[in-house]
């Protein structure tokens, strides 16, 4: 927990973990601090169970990461503010930078994570979805 980030906003939906250690609230403190206000999360952790029914990337997507120094967050956020942020995760360099802004606002996010390169998982990298 930190400042602005709960333990339970980047907790599971539908069971309750959360395997991100503290350095993921401090990625998330400091990429508040260079966007300069709020960053609401609609997800953070998934057990694979849950990242199965609601992803593409099935039982072992970056949001199922919990290796050293990971967070993986979805930013429900569109127009001049995804901008924003999307420049701020740039300036501190976080490897995944994922954009959805297609669609009905309420469904438009930014995918933030600090996954590590793995098989199947090139960092740095930026896509759109």
């Amino acid at each position: 927990m930190s400042r602005h980030f709960s333990k339970e906003e980047l907790a599971c939906k539908c069971c309750g973990l959360m395997l991100f250690d503290e350095r993921a609230y401090d990625h998330l403190e400091a990429l508040r601090a260079v966007y300069g206000g709020p960053i609401p999360i609609s997800s953070g952790y998934r057990c694979p169970s849950h990242n199965q029914d609601v992803s593409d990337s099935g039982a072992n997507g970056p949001h199922t990461v919990y290796e050293a120094s990971n967070v993986t967050v979805d930013i429900p956020i569109f127009g001049a503010r995804a901008w924003e942020l999307v420049a701020a995760a740039m300036i501190l360099k976080w490897p995944g930078v994922g954009i959805h802004q297609k669609g009905p606002h309420s469904g438009r996010m930014i995918h933030l994570d600090r996954c590590l390169p793995a098989d199947g998982r090139p960092r740095p990298t930026l896509w759109s979805y």
